[in-house]
């Protein structure tokens, strides 16, 4: 039990990382801290709306960001 939520812990904080990576490559003019609470809240599906830009890319990379997270939830 213990394994498998920390395993799901890292996964998370990695997911974390990649997303809010992402969002700071395809929105050139964010902060961390804004890519990483639009990374939160597209994990977390509460969505209060865009901080960025929304391009093309960034849309995809949230769809994208939005499948594997609940895909593996």
């Amino acid at each position: 039990m213990r394994q498998r939520l920390s395993s799901g812990a890292i996964f998370f904080i990695c997911l974390l990382g990649i997303g809010a990576s992402g969002y700071r490559i395809l929105a050139h003019d964010t902060t961390w801290l804004t890519a990483i609470y639009m990374t939160i809240t597209t994990l977390t599906t509460v969505g209060f709306g865009e901080f960025v830009d929304p391009t093309p890319a960034v849309r995809i990379w949230t769809v994208v960001i939005l499948l594997v997270g609940a895909g593996t939830a």
